[in-house]
């Protein structure tokens, strides 16, 4: 979903460094704060690049974050599992169906479900999105779980 159609979550998704950094005050952090970012490269020599840009973009809003990188087996052991001290980086599958993505990644209890999300709210629109046949039904509830993931902090 492009980000001009996520209502008012898509402040969330503009790159705007200041912003960021104020947040980071208003939340406690008006120093910054040390992060951990756990890490697999999968072998890929883009993966280390963009995981190195990732980090200057986080040091530039005060995130002085540390790369926890693991070798294969041990990331999938803890990281993929939602086992990390900050947050998580490595590559999605591509998926073919929304769904796909969403209820493994939102869904209480599920194994990708790397950020223990538990939301009632969401929970029912994954499940609702799942159980529509209707194609122009099922987008509208796939939208309206985008926006309100997008609304989320």
């Amino acid at each position: 979903m492009p980000i001009d159609q996520l209502g008012e979550g898509a402040k969330y998704y503009r790159h705007d460094p200041a912003e960021a950094r104020r947040l980071l005050a208003a939340a406690g952090h008006p120093n910054g704060l040390p992060a951990s970012v756990c890490f697999n490269s999968y072998g890929s020599t883009v993966l280390v690049d963009t995981m190195q840009l990732v980090l200057e973009q986080l040091k530039a809003v005060g995130i002085d974050a540390r790369l926890d990188q693991k070798e294969y087996a041990a990331y999938q052991a803890t990281c993929r599992l939602g086992k990390f001290d900050s947050t998580v980086f490595g590559p999605l599958t591509p998926f073919l169906d929304p769904d796909n993505f969403l209820f493994g990644q939102h869904y209480t209890g599920a194994p990708r479900n790397r950020s223990h999300v538990k939301d009632p709210a969401l929970h029912d629109m994954l499940v609702r999105q799942r159980r529509t046949m209707d194609v122009e039904a099922r987008r509208d509830i796939i939208n309206d779980i985008q926006r309100h993931l997008a609304r989320r902090p």
